[in-house]
């Protein structure tokens, strides 16, 4: 009996084996999809918008429309151009007619005091006379010049009322609306290249250490069939207050799940453990 109580109070005694605490997980860090070819499509010019033609997610090429500015002032003003420079060169041709006509003038002059016919003033009044009209040409030639410059300028402005994707891509970001009044430098929408899509997402400071090039990540968002899957290219550096965290890029590697997310999209990015 007694060596059947020792052997109770060992079993006793033997602690129970405790179950391994599982890794806590890792809470998700902050991401949105990006592109490293982008172009904005901006307003060249002031005017009121009368037509917006694509919308965000359309597949565009280089020179497609995106949106068209009212043109019936710059139309007017592109007339009244034209019209300056056609009295130019009337001008233009007026005192080229003047300039010839003060030579022949000059020269005969020139005979008729050779032969005695005339006095040396004349000769003189002739040349100041074709002075004066080589000054009017040129002053005419540059009016002309300066009135072809302003029609050119005003139908350049006009061409800029129709705005063109500037690459292919797919178009984002449409703020355009119809009616709407807007001055140069105003974004209208922005043409991303689909194919060529990163992830930029926040690593804070106590998590550096799990960030770095090559590393693979994944981005959930809502409404995609599955995590988009990225390699790491690379981490800035720089850590300075107020900002306690680094930016991280990431390449996406799988096209074809980034196909229908937009970017600018948010989500969660989580650290893929190596296998």
């Amino acid at each position: 009996m007694a060596c059947t109580a020792d052997h109770v109070a060992s079993i006793e005694a033997t602690p129970a084996p405790v179950a391994p605490r599982a890794a806590p997980v890792a809470a998700p860090l902050i991401g949105v999809v990006a592109a490293r070819a982008s172009e904005i499509v901006a307003a060249r010019v002031d005017g009121r918008i009368v037509r917006v033609i694509t919308k965000s997610g359309q597949r565009v090429h280089a020179g497609d429309p995106i949106a068209e500015l009212d043109p019936t002032l710059l139309a007017e003003r592109l007339r009244a151009a034209t019209a300056a420079v056609d009295a130019a060169r009337a001008e233009v041709a007026g005192a080229s007619a003047e300039v010839t006509e003060a030579r022949r003038r000059v020269a005969l002059e020139g005979r008729m005091f050779a032969a005695g016919a005339t006095a040396k003033e004349s000769v003189r009044i002739a040349r100041a006379s074709l002075l004066r009209a080589v000054a009017s040409s040129d002053r005419a030639a540059a009016a002309h010049r300066e009135a072809s410059a302003s029609r050119a300028a005003i139908a350049s402005q006009l061409s800029y009322t129709r705005l063109e994707a500037p690459i292919d891509g797919v178009v984002s970001l449409v703020k355009a609306q119809v009616g709407e009044v807007v001055a140069p430098g105003a974004a209208i929408a922005r043409v991303f290249d689909p194919e060529n899509l990163m992830i930029r997402f926040q690593v804070p400071r106590d998590r550096r250490r799990e960030v770095s090039a090559g590393t693979a990540v994944e981005l959930t968002v809502a409404g995609a069939d599955r995590p988009l899957g990225a390699r790491v290219t690379s981490v800035s550096s720089d850590l300075e207050p107020p900002l306690d965290f680094a930016v991280a890029e990431a390449d996406i590697v799988d096209a074809g799940a980034a196909r229908d997310v937009q970017i600018g999209t948010l989500g969660d990015v989580r650290v893929v453990a190596p296998r």
